[in-house]
């Protein structure tokens, strides 16, 4: 007998015998399922079976460990009549083998396959006389062929034996079932093939559905979870390398005299640096007026397009301003960095720069004329702040930017010198290095732009025309009144030469109780 032949035939004799499966309690006759319910079906379960919503008995789940459940009726079947006789016994049952792990499973009653199998359709006929076996096998729904697959005698097998046992017998069989029919006595009663049909393509189809509905939700989830992942991310990665800048660029902070400020007190200090708290504006950035806890400070933004320059100016001010402390020099009170920003704060000058006295045309008119007395005070003060750099502190500091817009001035109009962000610092008795030319022009020694080497001699030389500016009332480069360019130190060198008295012609014409004596 071919191999398969053996194997359904033995298949076929652990349903009639021992089996686990489906039969319908309280029918000796015969019953016929087109299709199980929990609800309607008399069935006991145990193990892994169960019976799905598409109506379909299932006796083996490969998702838990290749567990296997029986189903049994209520009662056994007799397999004898009333004179102890065997009986005749046809029944049909329709089966599907779905892919699974069921490599491990024995004595299932059949073979897994890799693939989906279509439902098949076995009737299988006993002759408890004369213990003859046939089996027939058609795919679903196909008529029940006329030759039989299977044909054999039991005679006295050790199945017959067990079978004589009592007269009663559970029958069953395994994988998943969709419809089963048997009669004891007579041709078991067809299937309802339409509504198994259903049974067989809803589970399909309620899989395709399923996904489906829940196919959008999912999908916006794990859209929303990647960019939420990415955003976040980013996040971390640009406060990680703000956090390392800063403490790379922080070590020089160590041991300043000048304490770091939060950057939010001092939002909330110049009302978010709104323009109604603007001091002033110059080429290193912008001046708000702060108020915090009854005290008042000014905050300079420091504005650069280069990046490197700007950080340059504030470490700069920091390092020199921060350690620095005369009269007549703008105190530094402290300074902030926050992402990129940076920020310095001074002692307030209630009367803002000298420049604004000195030229009505670029700060709007100004309604005090500082007379003599006051402007040579004033200069004195720049004098001495500019000696203490050069000479009285430990270092040489060349402020490399003496201007009348850098002097700011006090409740009482002593003028001090601020913004160091040119500021360069060298040891007393040694050579200043050589670098790149800064200042502004008509306040620039001529050996400056020739060597590009600042020293204390470049300073005293913009000191010389801030004092000119002052005197004279006139910006160190402007134009006269034909359009050509005047450079004030050329102009006032050339009427004291020209002598005749020509050089006081040069003074402010404000200056009314001026005495050249």
């Amino acid at each position: 007998m071919p191999k398969f032949s053996r194997l359904l035939c033995f298949l076929l004799l652990l349903l009639l015998i021992f089996l686990i499966e489906v039969a319908v309690g309280g029918v000796d006759d015969g019953f016929v399922y087109s299709g199980f319910s929990s609800s309607s079906s008399n069935l006991v379960l145990d193990g892994a079976a169960y019976i799905g919503e598409d109506g379909i008995l299932t006796l083996t789940n490969s998702t838990e460990y290749n567990a296997h459940g029986h189903c049994f009726l209520p009662q056994p079947v007799a397999l004898f009549n009333s004179s102890s006789k065997e009986r005749y016994i046809r029944t049909l049952f329709i089966f599907s083998i779905t892919p699974g792990n069921l490599s491990s499973i024995s004595g299932q009653g059949m073979d897994k396959t890799s693939s989906m199998l279509p439902p098949a359709s076995p009737v299988a006929t006993y002759d408890g006389v004369g213990l003859l076996l046939e089996v027939t096998l058609a795919p679903f729904p196909m008529d029940k062929p006329i030759a039989p697959l299977l044909r054999c005698y039991l005679n006295s097998s050790t199945a017959t034996a067990i079978i004589r046992d009592h007269g009663y017998v559970y029958i069953g069989f395994s994988h998943q079932v969709h419809g089963w029919s048997l009669m004891m006595s007579g041709p078991a009663k067809p299937l309802d093939y339409q509504s198994i049909m259903a049974h067989v393509h809803r589970p399909r189809a309620n899989q395709y559905r399923s996904l489906l509905r829940w196919l959008p939700a999912t999908l916006s989830f794990l859209l929303l979870l990647i960019a939420g992942s990415v955003i976040w991310y980013k996040k971390w990665r640009k406060n990680r390398a703000q956090e390392e800048e800063d403490h790379r660029e922080c070590e020089w902070e160590d041991g300043l005299g000048p304490r770091r400020f939060h950057y939010k007190d001092l939002r909330r200090a110049t009302d978010g640096f709104s323009s109604h708290r603007l001091l002033g504006k110059g080429g290193f950035g912008r001046v708000y007026l702060g108020v915090l806890a009854n005290e008042i400070f000014a905050v300079k933004m420091i504005s650069s397009t280069d990046s490197d320059q700007g950080m340059a100016q504030f470490t700069a001010e920091v390092i020199t301003l921060g350690r620095l402390r005369h009269r007549n020099l703008v105190r530094l009170l402290g300074y902030c960095r926050h992402k990129g920003q940076l920020l310095l704060v001074y002692d307030y000058m209630p009367n803002g720069s000298l420049d604004r006295f000195l030229h009505d045309d670029h700060h709007g008119p100004c309604k005090r004329t500082l007379n003599w007395p006051q402007r040579l005070h004033i200069i004195k003060c720049v004098a001495a702040g500019l000696l203490y750099l050069h000479d009285d502190w430990e270092q040489v500091i060349v402020h490399r930017d003496v201007k009348a817009s850098n002097v700011l001035l006090d409740a009482d109009m002593n003028g001090r010198l601020g913004d160091f962000g040119l500021a360069r610092l060298h040891d007393h008795g040694a050579d200043a290095h050589t670098t790149h030319v800064a200042g502004t022009r008509g306040y620039l020694a001529p050996e400056l732009t020739r060597f590009g080497k600042a020293t204390k001699a470049t300073d005293v030389f913009a000191f010389g025309a801030f004092v000119l500016e002052v005197a004279c009332g006139r910006r160190p480069m402007g134009h006269n009144a034909r359009g050509e360019l005047l450079v004030l130190v050329e102009w006032v060198r050339g009427a004291w030469a020209a002598g005749g008295g020509s050089v006081v012609d040069t003074m402010d014409p404000r200056l009314e109780e001026y005495s050249g004596e």
